[in-house]
């Protein structure tokens, strides 16, 4: 911006190509390299910084999902184990309970491979 400003005080903003000065050439030059080059880093920056908190945000939340599903199936295994006694409509039932966590976690995994 100071550039630009010097250069259209000096009337020579507009018709940068005819000017003799070479100065004045190299720094409107310089100016407009360094500012793409600072506009282009900061693009960059906040894409990491946005990428960056989904995956936190993701990572959070499979994990926190598998961690449920694992529960649920280690709390129906345990309930098959400690009592020998269930009629088979439970024990179909803590099976039943088993075999949908499984497919959860199943489905959970590849939307995590998707990734």
């Amino acid at each position: 911006m100071p550039i630009s400003i010097f250069l259209l005080i000096n009337n020579e903003f507009f018709g940068i190509y005819t000017i003799e000065n070479n100065q004045i050439i190299i720094i409107s030059y310089v100016s407009i390299i360094i500012t793409t080059s600072f506009i282009i880093a900061f693009i960059i920056h906040l894409e990491y910084n946005t990428t960056y908190e989904q995956m936190k945000d993701l990572k959070d939340k499979y994990s926190h999902d598998l961690g449920n599903i694992l529960q649920a199936i280690e709390s129906a295994h345990s309930l098959t184990r400690l009592d020998d006694k269930l009629d088979n409509n439970s024990l179909l039932e803590v099976e039943n309970i088993i075999e949908k966590k499984f497919r959860e976690a199943s489905k959970t995994l590849k939307e995590i491979r998707k990734l």
